[in-house]
């Protein structure tokens, strides 16, 4: 959220796409707890979501009733009256993850502007290291930064990504691996899918590390966590 494309218009306005998906879990730039929600200029996939959020019920008084002699008397719509026309779930955001939700949205800016902040003092840091590269450099602007994500060449150190990750740890920086493609999950092997046709989605998950970016996050916090991986980084080169 807060991310735009490369002709201006905001993620999540729909240009491109007849539907955008945010989630509001705990890690993202707008943090509800959990939930999500999503955005559509469709006027018919709108109505279909309001179904599918709750049970697919509607209660939707433009819409004609299926069941005309429940849902009417002499004429009238029964105003208590409601039907599920359809097999939806429980997808409704409660009130309080609402109320934290918009809350934050009132500090969405000043969120992205310390985070571009914090991703561009990351590009400074890692810029040189010949064997760390930047995923998203050129992009900062249009990003939300949600991420910080390095790709390292690990076929040329003395370490693997768990043994820098656990190293890491140790000095209590928490690091992770975003995402790991789907066809390495049995449920999409069992459905054939593998990486034959994903060269660079390997080559990409091989390399990739998310190391930490956040609002609370401080100066002297990030300067550790870089020198922390580059001094591993070298050392094992």
């Amino acid at each position: 959220m807060g991310a735009k494309y490369k002709t201006g218009e905001k993620v999540g306005s729909c240009k491109y796409s007849d539907l955008t998906v945010f989630s509001f879990h705990p890690v993202k730039i707008i943090a509800g707890g959990e939930g999500g929600i999503v955005t559509t200029n469709s006027k018919k996939l709108y109505l279909k979501l309001l179904k599918y959020r709750s049970h697919g019920i509607t209660k939707d008084t433009s819409k004609q009733f299926t069941n005309k002699k429940e849902g009417y008397s002499k004429g009238k719509k029964n105003i208590w009256f409601y039907e599920m026309q359809e097999l939806g779930f429980h997808y409704r955001q409660t009130d309080i993850h609402s109320a934290l939700i918009l809350s934050q949205m009132k500090k969405i800016n000043k969120f992205l502007k310390t985070r571009y902040k914090f991703a561009k003092q990351y590009d400074n840091y890692f810029k040189n290291h010949k064997n760390i590269k930047l995923v998203q450099e050129n992009w900062r602007k249009f990003s939300s930064n949600h991420l910080y994500v390095i790709k390292i060449l690990f076929n040329k150190l003395k370490i693997n990504r768990n043994e820098l990750m656990l190293k890491l740890r140790k000095l209590n920086i928490i690091t992770q691996v975003h995402y790991i493609p789907l066809p390495y999950h049995p449920y999409y092997q069992k459905k054939g899918y593998d990486m034959t046709e994903c060269k660079n989605a390997k080559k990409y998950y091989e390399e990739c590390l998310s190391i930490p970016l956040y609002f609370g996050l401080k100066n002297k916090e990030q300067k550790f966590i870089a020198k922390s991986i580059s001094d591993i980084i070298l050392k094992n080169s």
